[in-house]
């Protein structure tokens, strides 16, 4: 070949972007056309990244992969794509379907190793045609690789049929076309299991199993993942062991199976650990700091949150840097530590910016919106939704689009803007059923039977709750369950039938036990709390509380714990016990004003209104309803105006003329 086009694929970690451009600026001096990212180090090309990579990759007429374990982890799904960008993933789709429609006959892609670099290093689809190559002591070679055209006899085997495959499988898988890939992965697996390959067996049954977890095939994906864990023990696999531990560690996560999980997690980590691999390790740490977090054990995660920060930074790996500064900013908002969460986010946002991963730029930007849409920054969170959904729809990532659809859903709702709240969940419905994911789709149609329930539609949204109820049931996810059981419960409790809402609260805290989710635990207590109390039954609602406050305070829930202190308001005011109402409001105003939470505040202020006139406090009338207003205002809902205004109207009454001059004295209307 004169002047061949070099494409060169490497994954950016470390220097490797330097010693990648000196290799291509001394195939430049010898007459090759390297191809390399660096140009746009700055801007990006005008077509996009993938259309680069792609028509680059295919036009080339020699592709050179540089070799390391950061490449081979993300060419075979070692570790997510979000955590380490999408260029290497993207690149490994275009040059495994090469191999593939070249029926794994190879004149085009090939592996070499950096200094210092290891045979192991190299994705094991490539291993066939890695020739000992490496740079820069053997660029001479290297070179004579680039030019020279060999002719050789053409061989045929099984094991090469197997190997196919896999890859094809997991290029199926990729672009969600799961029966492709499960027939794929499953010819595979009986042809390894005829060659007696128990390696690249251990390897087609885990990637089985990460299909079929992902389909919430979960009983299915165990078992894959059981076999693979025999079949790598068998082979002292110790890395391959290890990642095939995490997985099940992840399935048994989220069937809420919590000490299966942890023993798979810290057994992950130990091999990760014999192993050296850095990037292993700290994606166990992280995600055991995930299952710490959702069990409440706050100090456990956010110690095990830093070790994976401190690890992400010394492999000098921003992606998986980003994602676990994300995770720990979602522990900080879950405590209600605003300014950390915030700090925390804007870091992960950072990296994921100048790593150009949209993906994970757009996971954390829907985390602030979440965050700005608890505190009442309606604006703002409106638009961090948008911008989600706006990387979201630019990445084909239907996921995420369709978590950014429902988040911006509930906003609206909140909001009242019934509308478009609705269109949103529809929207999010429509990916969550495409995409497969029972579980996404479960939480829609549970927010929307939340919204139907608001606007009194009893019936679409009991079938709603219903339906999401089989769906979780179906996923074995028993907290998802739990919330489904205690909306429908608070439905009944609405409709006053009391039977049926007391059974449902009873379930739902029954797998919040077993989950030991403490919120959500809280919260079911304290709705049973107040379905007790409106029922008479003080005994049993003064008790609920003073356990659900106990679950709260564990947790650092303040809004939660504020939001039960109004229920215990609300009980003292049902005893005629007002000096004891008057102190539980008081805390709970002062939560909720610690919380921003501006809703809470005007009930919560609307109550003490009540409570004062009880009292005959009437001088503090006039500063309570003046302040009322302003977080009712804040609050951009009429309703809770109106709610203000009622509670204002009552401790006057009833007289409507002394409210009037009362607010002209406010400046109000």
């Amino acid at each position: 070949m004169q002047n061949p086009r070099v494409f060169i694929s490497y994954a950016h970690e470390n220097d490797m972007s330097q010693r990648v451009k000196a290799l291509a600026d001394w195939l430049l001096q010898n007459n090759i056309q390297p191809v390399t990212d660096h140009p746009y180090f700055n801007r990006a090309p005008e077509n996009g990244w993938r259309a680069w990579m792609q028509q680059n990759a295919e036009d080339a007429d020699i592709v050179l992969v540089v070799c390391t374990q950061l490449y081979k982890n993300l060419f075979e799904k070692r570790v997510a794509p979000e955590e380490h960008g999408r260029e290497v993933t993207w690149e490994s789709v275009i040059l495994s379907d090469d191999l593939y429609h070249g029926f794994m006959r190879n004149r085009r892609i090939y592996p070499i190793l950096p200094a210092g670099g290891v045979y192991d290093d190299v994705p094991v689809a490539l291993r066939g045609w890695y020739n000992g190559h490496q740079f820069p002591s053997g660029n001479d070679r290297v070179l004579d690789l680039i030019r020279e055209e060999i002719h050789v006899r053409r061989v045929h085997s099984q094991l090469n049929d197997a190997l196919s495959e896999t890859v094809q499988g997991d290029l199926e898988s990729r672009l969600g076309n799961v029966d492709q890939a499960r027939t794929l992965y499953q010819q595979s697996i009986e042809r390894y299991t005829n060659k007696q390959d128990q390696l690249g067996l251990a390897n087609a049954l885990r990637a089985l199993g990460d299909l079929e977890r992902r389909l919430g095939n979960v009983d299915q994906a165990c078992t894959l993942y059981k076999q693979s864990i025999e079949h790598y023990t068998n082979k002292q696999d110790q890395l391959g062991l290890a990642n095939a531990l995490r997985a099940l560690g992840d399935l048994e996560r989220r069937q809420g199976n919590v000490d299966q999980a942890r023993t798979l997690y810290e057994q992950s980590i130990e091999h990760y650990t014999n192993e050296q691999d850095q990037l292993g390790l700290v994606n166990a740490l992280k995600a055991l700091g995930d299952l710490e977090s959702r069990l409440g054990n706050v100090d456990q995660a956010r110690t095990l949150y830093k070790q994976s920060i401190e690890h992400y930074t010394n492999e000098q790996n921003k992606l998986g840097l980003a994602n676990a500064l994300k995770a720990q900013g979602d522990l900080e908002s879950r405590l209600g530590n605003v300014d950390q969460a915030r700090t925390l986010y804007k870091q992960s946002t950072e990296h994921y910016t100048n790593e150009q991963d949209k993906l994970g730029l757009a996971n954390a930007l829907r985390a602030q919106g979440d965050l700005e849409r608890r505190l009442g920054n309606v604006d703002q969170a409106r638009i961090l939704y948008e911008q989600s959904i706006e990387h979201y729809t630019n990445e084909q990532a239907k996921l995420g689009l369709a978590n950014a659809l429902r988040a911006l859903g509930d906003l609206e709702r909140r909001l009242g803007n019934v509308g478009q709240a609705r269109t949103l969940y529809e929207q999010s419905i429509e990916h969550y059923t495409n995409e497969q994911d029972q579980l996404g789709l479960a939480n829609s149609l549970r927010a929307l039977g939340d919204l139907e329930s608001r606007l009194a539609n009893v019936d679409q949204a009991r079938i709603l709750y219903e339906q999401s109820i089989e769906h979780y049931t179906n996923e074995q996810d028993q907290l998802g369950l739990a919330n489904a059981l205690k909306a429908l419960g608070d439905l009944q409790s609405r409709l006053g039938n009391v039977d049926q809402a007391r059974t449902l609260y009873e379930q739902s805290i029954e797998h919040y036990t077993s989950e030991q989710d403490q919120l959500g635990l809280a919260n079911a207590l304290r709705a049973l709390g107040d379905l007790e109390r409106r029922q008479g039954n003080v005994d049993q609602a003064r008790a609920l509380y003073e356990q659900s406050i106990e679950h709260y305070t564990n947790e650092q829930a303040k809004l939660g714990l504020a939001n039960v202190y109004q229920s215990q308001g609300d009980l003292f005011l049902v005893m005629k016990d007002w000096h004891s109402a008057q102190t539980v409001y008081q805390e709970a105003l002062l939560l909720y004003q610690s919380e921003r939470d501006p809703m809470g505040a005007a009930y919560t202020l609307a109550e003490l209104i009540r409570t004062d006139h009880h009292l005959g406090y009437s001088d503090l009338l006039k500063s309570r309803l003046k302040l009322a207003l302003t977080e009712a205002n804040k609050s951009g809902l009429e309703s809770v105006t109106q709610y203000v205004l009622r509670a204002a109207l009552e401790a006057m009454d009833n007289d409507e003329d002394k409210l009037k001059s009362v607010l002209a004295d406010l400046g109000g209307n």
